[in-house]
């Protein structure tokens, strides 16, 4: 197969493939993989019907499962294509173990908790009903009593500047950031410096020309992928407003909502799970030894 770097030219001929993501993992997207293609020098190859993808890692290399019609054939003629004594697969979906065992695979794995994908009903974040979700309504009432004429604006081409002016001065990460999330404010921008490319949805948070904070998804199917989710710390139920108002916007025509993963941030982790997501797309890193 005919590996090459990808770029961002490449994004139409490859989002397609993205259909076949049945594991709704975040990264078969295109914010999965193309606001990280330079960050894990991303590699890709098309064999028929089949998207093929590799990245490397701490001058390793990683595959994914293939995304085709017939994933078993090709997943198949993947690991007999290659003449590597060891494969290494990169965020490799539970769902798919069964692969492994149907090829009589002697394979090692490792349990990726921080790469792990937050998964909700979408109904659930566009009502916040029950006792369960009382914290998240009572810090967005403490919004609403502080910013009584707050508004949820949708993001175009005409008001991303406004949104690149926020992330540089009013959602700057500290000096004691790590080097993912530095990466991640890098990612963020060059998002929106080609905002009609990525051809992303969302909207920011916004009182008296004060912005709070801003989303942007994708829609596969019948899921949501939250690729950015920024908002201000310093505000009281600044994130909770944005959560709700996002999915009470935008999830008429979607099942799911997939908040992506914690990478081990346990901050991070402590607030995705009091969304209570209905699942954990559980992500693994698997050798094959032929």
């Amino acid at each position: 197969m005919n590996f090459q770097k990808i770029t961002i030219k490449d994004l139409n001929i490859i989002k397609p493939f993205f259909n076949y993501n049945d594991s709704r993992i975040c990264d078969f997207t295109v914010g999965g993989l193309f606001m990280w293609k330079d960050y894990f020098n991303t590699e890709f190859a098309i064999n028929g019907e089949c998207l093929y993808l590799r990245q490397y890692f701490n001058g390793d290399c990683y595959y994914f499962l293939p995304l085709s019609k017939d994933v078993k054939s090709d997943f198949k003629y993947l690991i007999n294509s290659l003449s590597d004594n060891e494969i290494n697969f990169c965020v490799y979906p539970s769902d798919y173990f069964f692969l492994l065992e149907e090829n009589h695979l002697k394979y090692t794995v490792k349990e990726e908790r921080g790469f792990f994908d937050y998964l909700y009903k979408a109904e659930d974040l566009a009502l916040f009903s029950g006792k369960k979700y009382s914290p998240q309504r009572n810090l967005i009432h403490q919004f609403n009593r502080a910013y009584p004429d707050y508004k949820f604006i949708g993001i175009t081409g005409e008001n991303v500047p406004l949104l690149a002016e926020f992330l540089k001065n009013d959602y700057k990460v500290d000096y004691n950031a790590s080097a993912y999330e530095i990466e991640e404010e890098k990612k963020v921008l060059e998002v929106l410096n080609n905002f009609e490319t990525y051809n992303f949805f969302g909207s920011y948070l916004t009182c008296n020309n004060i912005i709070f904070g801003f989303s942007l998804a994708e829609k596969i199917n019948d899921t949501i992928y939250i690729h950015i989710e920024k908002a201000r710390k310093d505000i009281k139920g600044a994130y909770q407003t944005l959560v709700y108002n996002f999915a009470k916007k935008y999830s008429d025509n979607a099942l799911y909502i997939n908040r992506e993963e914690d990478m081990n941030d346990l901050g991070l982790q402590k607030s995705k799970l009091s969304y209570h997501p209905i699942k954990l797309l559980e992500k693994y890193t698997i050798t094959i030894k032929k």
